[in-house]
């Protein structure tokens, strides 16, 4: 139906039209191009956005959550800070130092469930999650400054056999051991 509404839409003088579909095997890259010609610009599958998120979330041990913008120029994620921190019981002013190239920002912290924007003075506390603003190649700094550690992933094990958990299985059978149930 999302895809019949593009096309007509299209065709009726639509400038952009965007379909969700929840068949998420039909849209390999050769029918992306013909759904294209067909006057749809662009299609979200929810099943396969959650499969990718799962994905980048394990490859990146360390975070509670990780968004990438630019294609991966810029990252947004959250991080826990551990008792190993320098940063406990400093303000975000008294850790300038950390980051002398100002290749990374915090932008908001979450204590005890209130999400709280950073400002200067802002203390950082043990088991503050930290939400970061950092190009790539700070990432690695972050994570030790935090007093964490990513840690290698070799097993996976997926409870449910939904389209997302099948889906997912398949993106991660490449690079982990993964058990499906």
């Amino acid at each position: 139906t999302n895809l019949l509404v593009c096309i007509n839409g299209k065709k009726l003088g639509a400038k952009r039209t965007v379909a969700r579909i929840s068949n998420f095997q039909g849209i390999g890259s050769d029918m992306r191009k013909l759904y294209e010609e067909l006057g749809v610009d662009e299609i979200i599958s929810p099943v396969e956005l959650a499969s990718k998120e799962i994905k980048r979330l394990i490859n990146q041990s360390a975070f509670t959550n990780d968004y990438e913008f630019e294609g991966g120029k810029l990252t947004v994620f959250g991080i826990s800070i551990t008792n190993d921190s320098p940063l406990i019981n400093k303000s975000v002013k008294d850790t300038n130092h950390l980051n002398p190239n100002r290749s990374f920002k915090p932008i908001a912290l979450l204590r005890h469930d209130e999400t709280i924007f950073v400002k200067g003075d802002t203390l950082l506390l043990e088991n503050d999650i930290v939400y970061f603003i950092s190009a790539p190649e700070s990432i690695e700094e972050i994570t030790s400054m935090c007093g964490q550690k990513c840690f290698q992933i070799k097993n996976v094990m997926i409870l449910g056999g939904s389209r997302i958990g099948v889906l997912t299985a398949e993106l991660l059978e490449k690079k982990y051991d993964v058990i499906l149930i």
